[in-house]
């Protein structure tokens, strides 16, 4: 999680003052703080704050970076729930905007409801042949023993 700017910046400037040679040049005393020596103003002040600033988009940018791989490494995670939706958009190709919801059933086999987003609604596939082409695309992908049971959309999520 990305430290605040305020966080980053007192991380900093703490270890500018206890520097030996910045005491001395400033003529810092002993235990004094940055701000109190310090105003916002001072041309030190901004340049840690932008240093600060940089640092903090880069820890923002990281953790994003670090959600978005984390999302599609479970995605990608082969033969688990997730991977068969994921998996199953490569099919999109033959099915313009088709929509799959996978799930467990109790028994082990994996289920699969398939649609096509229509006018920003999920219906099922209007034609039968479109089903049965899925159903034998993924008899060629699936691992050997899984059973896959294939729906057609129904409307409500199982």
């Amino acid at each position: 999680m990305a430290r605040t700017i305020s966080e980053i910046k007192a991380e900093m400037t703490a270890q500018f003052v206890a520097d030996a040679t910045v005491k001395e040049e400033y003529g810092l005393t002993e235990g004094a703080t940055f701000d109190a020596n310090f105003t916002p103003t001072t041309l030190e002040s901004i340049l840690f704050y932008c240093v600060a600033f940089g640092v903090w988009v880069m820890e923002k940018l990281y953790d994003e970076m670090r959600s978005d791989v984390s999302t599609y490494f479970r995605a990608m995670r082969p033969y688990t729930i997730d991977w068969y939706a994921e998996h199953s958009r490569e099919f999109s190709e033959y099915i313009v905007d088709l929509w799959v919801f996978a799930s467990a059933e109790r028994n082990g086999a994996v289920r699969l409801e398939v649609g096509m987003l229509q006018g920003g609604e999920i219906v099922p596939l209007d034609d039968s042949a479109d089903l049965a082409d899925f159903t034998a695309w993924w008899e060629t992908q699936k691992v050997a023993g899984v059973q896959l049971d294939i729906y057609n959309w129904t409307g409500e999520l199982v």
